[in-house]
Formats: structure tokens, sequence, C-alpha cells
């Protein structure tokens, strides 16, 4: 859980930096949905929930 907070907010501080080259904002929003994405499997996982890993696919 740690590690998708810790990556959510690099790619928020590299959104918030970046605002004048178009790619470092998309890779920056891609590293956030990468973060959500891992939250959503390891919560899933420690709930034993299939659901999340289908939606994380």
């Amino acid at each position: 859980m740690n590690l998708s907070i810790l990556l959510f907010l690099i790619g928020i501080l590299g959104f918030i930096l970046n605002r004048k080259n178009i790619i470092l904002m998309i890779i920056a929003i891609e590293i956030m949905l990468l973060a959500v994405t891992l939250l959503v499997l390891i919560s899933s996982y420690g709930f034993d929930d299939n659901v999340g890993q289908t939606f994380s696919i």
C-alpha cells in the first residue's frame, strides 16, 4: 500500500512540475493510474476478492 501511495505522489509531482511538456504529463498520469491499479490489486488480495483482480486487468 505504501508503494502505491508513493507512486501516486510521484505521479502528482511529475504532473505539477512538467506543465510544459505534454509527453511527461502523460507519463505522470500513467504512473498515477498504475498506482491506483496496484492499490486495487493489493486490496483485493487482502480481502480475498476476485472482482478487484478482474477489474485491474
